[in-house]
């Protein structure tokens, strides 16, 4: 009888603590995904302090000045691969804001020169640039544009064909590729993981 009830105590602790390291595993896994929780918001909070901190800098500088450390081989490209004796406005700008970094919206009408704000820079960055457009007859006449400057660009649309899909994604991972300006269409963007996984590799 003393031996059924002795057992009966240690059943009843075993059960008392099953419960209690049962809640305390609750409590546990509570506090994880609230130190997750904390540390997304506090990772977004930190965004923001960076992302305000270069806005206010932005709006202080003039990005009209020629004297950034791109400067010089920037007029350098503008004059001897697209014969331009100029920039129209904004462009030097737009690029000096885009060379640095920071995210720019150009608004300018058809014929305004925008294509120059990053094909120019295209040249002077290492890597290759992404340009993505709805307009493949636009992009057709810019890539033959860029061909006949001797500027190394491709354009992947639904027309483009297994193989030169797959050459330039070869291209996209091969530093050395020489590859600067590349033409996608937003579907490319929404609907090819491959083509979203090579851009993926590229930049990192």
């Amino acid at each position: 009888m003393e031996a059924f009830e002795e057992d009966s105590k240690v059943r009843s602790e075993i059960a008392k603590i099953d419960n209690e390291l049962e809640r305390i595993q609750q409590d546990i896994e509570e506090l994880l995904k609230r130190q997750e929780e904390l540390g997304d918001r506090r990772e977004y909070l930190q965004e923001q302090l960076n992302e305000n901190k270069v806005f206010l800098q932005s709006k202080s500088k003039d990005w009209s000045l020629r004297n950034f450390e791109w400067s010089e081989k920037i007029e350098d490209l503008r004059g001897k691969v697209f014969h331009i004796d100029e920039f129209r406005p904004l462009q030097l700008e737009c690029m000096n804001v885009t060379m640095s970094g920071i995210d720019c919206i150009l608004i300018m009408p058809t014929g305004g020169g925008k294509s120059l704000t990053f094909q120019l820079p295209a040249l002077v960055s290492s890597g290759f640039t992404l340009v993505i457009s709805p307009l493949v007859s636009l992009m057709e006449d810019q890539l033959m544009s860029l061909q006949e400057y001797n500027i190394d660009a491709c354009l992947l649309n639904a027309a483009s064909s297994k193989d030169h899909v797959n050459n330039v994604h070869s291209r996209m991972i091969t530093k050395e590729s020489g590859l600067k300006v590349l033409y996608v269409t937003p579907e490319k963007i929404a609907k090819s993981k491959r083509f979203m996984a090579k851009l993926e590799k590229a930049y990192t």
